[in-house]
């Protein structure tokens, strides 16, 4: 059977119809995070549109899908936010500026301190000197790559040689001699073909800075992620190769650190996570009164009881029909319940995905399925949309259609039909082709693409694997891994983490990110989450899919729902061991 990668390229030229979206109104409140910003600005971007807070720092404007509101204040930091076609509400908590003033750091309570930024870039390794001031890689929602000189080959002529061979998906055109350019992910009919370009010692070349002697690179480090790279504008649209040099003040000395996965000094904290019972106290009346019911019958009564005032509130028909699922069993009843209410969800993609994962927390492929169609059918622009019906179909058994979708999309990202962050959409893409490719024998990728994917991603093969997708790409919260030794990882989706990671994420329809865990090390594994929220102060949904001997005939996943409802509160998503 030929590639059905290359028998679908016909379907890329289809022209994509586009909806015209009209005007809307946008509400909200502007914040310090506590205290109301009254005559904070608030500004459709590129426009004279413009509207400015009261009192208690309320505002609204007029406002179209794809338009981008600019937040502003004297003295905090500017936001922008990225109109979705569900964006109704957006409040906004507003960050103190900080600047620098003759080596004194003036920042807000919320910010780490800078003053021993320089200081720990002397002995940790994993600080890096950019044209952007001193960086924690750490602090990036993306993985950076590093070399430093003990992993360098002492034959190298110049940096072109040191990279060559050294970072999968980056490869190399010319030499020494004549000069040459770095492609990241390069090469392939899935790639990016914009040279990357250099930041050496805080200094942007756009040109390889073969000049450079190898005896004085004391770390490199690769930068492929639309995160990391977006402070170099275009010009880093390829990635951005970082160079630290003896000239940069980078001593001998410098102390080995561990993977901070693994070795983190940060021990876990039980009472950081709620119980069930903490949870439910803190639960909506009408979920308190359900759990109260001691029979169907009962449940049923109390849902009746309590409808009048909440028929319009969908999250609360998003909360009986889980709670029927859970306690009851009865299918019937709570995909009844849905289908009498369909008009509150329908054209919201939101609320249709968030009922999509709890119909696949009770086991209900069929019904899910249903409704990604209706959101690919709304967001035909996502790359997110794709993947989530792709999965869908498999979990239906229509393998061959999961494949032909998820095919579709490689094609209309590679023609730029569909607008992807292609560094960090590309290595998220090609893993969730092996991982489809390995337990399915109607995907067919090709022997060129087959044995590239498993080339570049040999060191993930057979691990465990960690997807998380959440249904409201404003949901704000914090992941945190605690491996057996009760040693803690965190990683954050807030915009006060990055500050521009939600818009980069709306802008280009994806909501999704994957971990591999260490397997050298024997025990229970902990996952836990704590809500930040999300801007319309609503609950959010987050999805997690584990995988098992990832890339692997062998390979096996399951899924997690948690429905993040408590502000600031840790909850377990997950429990697992070797």
């Amino acid at each position: 059977m030929k590639s059905l990668y290359l028998t679908l390229l016909f379907l890329a030229v289809m022209p994509l119809v586009y909806a015209v979206e009209e005007d809307r109104i946008i509400k909200g409140r502007v914040t310090d995070g506590s205290a109301a910003l009254p005559g904070a600005e608030v500004q459709v971007e590129n426009s004279d549109r413009l509207a400015v807070t009261d009192e208690q720092g309320y505002y609204q404007i007029r406002a179209a899908v794809g338009d981008i509101l600019t937040f502003s204040y004297t003295g905090f930091e500017t936001r922008r936010i990225y109109v979705e076609d569900v964006t109704r509400i957006v409040n906004v908590d507003l960050l103190v500026e900080y600047k620098e003033l003759g080596g004194i750091t003036i920042t807000g309570s919320q910010r780490k301190k800078s003053k021993n930024t320089k200081d720990d870039y002397y002995y940790d390794k994993e600080m890096l000197w950019t044209a952007f001031g001193y960086k924690d890689q750490r602090a990036f929602s993306g993985n950076v790559r590093f070399l430093y000189d003990d992993q360098m080959t002492s034959a190298a002529l110049c940096v072109l040689d040191i990279l060559r061979n050294q970072f999968p998906g980056v490869s190399i055109r010319g030499n020494c001699s004549s000069g040459g350019s770095v492609q990241i992910r390069g090469g392939s009919s899935i790639s990016n073909d914009t040279p990357a370009i250099f930041d050496v010692d805080g200094q942007v070349f756009t040109d390889t800075p073969v000049w450079i002697n190898p005896n004085n690179i004391k770390r490199i480090a690769v930068l492929n992620n639309l995160n990391m790279t977006i402070p170099y504008g275009a010009a880093g649209n390829g990635g951005v190769i970082v160079i630290n040099t003896n000239v940069s003040g980078v001593t001998p000395g410098m102390l080995e650190r561990p993977d901070p996965m693994r070795f983190n000094r940060q021990l876990y904290d039980e009472e950081q996570v709620l119980t069930q019972d903490a949870l439910l106290n803190n639960a909506p009346e009408y979920l308190k009164a359900l759990y109260q019911s001691n029979s169907f019958d009962e449940a049923r009564s109390t849902l009746e009881a309590y409808r009048e005032v909440y028929k319009s509130y969908p999250y609360f028909y998003l909360d009986a029909m889980d709670y029927f699922l859970s306690n009851w069993k009865n299918k019937q009843f709570a995909t009844d319940l849905m289908a009498e209410n369909s008009g509150i969800f329908d054209g919201n993609p939101v609320l249709l995905k968030a009922a999509a994962y709890l119909y696949e927390k009770h086991g209900l492929s069929a019904e899910a399925n249903v409704l990604y169609k209706k959101i690919y059918s709304l967001r035909t622009r996502y790359p997110q949309s794709y993947l989530d019906l792709a999965h869908s179909y498999h979990s239906t058994g229509e393998t061959a259609r999961a494949a032909s979708l998820l095919l579709r999309l490689g094609s209309l990202s590679h023609q730029g039909l569909i607008r992807t962050d292609t560094v960090e959409f590309n290595q998220f893409y090609e893993r969730e082709l092996l991982a489809f490719y390995e337990v399915n024998d109607k995907i067919s990728l090709g022997p060129g693409l087959k044995k590239r994917l498993r080339e570049e991603n040999e060191s993930y093969l057979g691990a465990k694997r960690i997807v998380l997708e959440w249904n409201d790409s404003e949901a704000e919260f914090e992941v945190q891994f605690v491996n057996p030794n009760k040693q803690v990882y965190e990683w954050v989706h807030s915009a006060t983490a990055d500050r521009d990671l939600i818009l980069n994420e709306q802008l280009y329809g994806w909501s999704s990110k994957d971990f591999f865990l260490d397997d050298t090390l024997n025990g229970n594994w902990l996952i836990n989450v704590r809500y930040l929220g999300n801007r319309a102060g609503t609950q959010s949904y987050l999805k997690a899919t584990f995988y098992n001997d990832y890339g692997l005939p062998s390979q096996s996943q399951r899924e997690y729902v948690l429905t993040l409802r408590v502000k600031g509160a840790g909850q377990q998503l997950a429990q697992f061991g070797n």
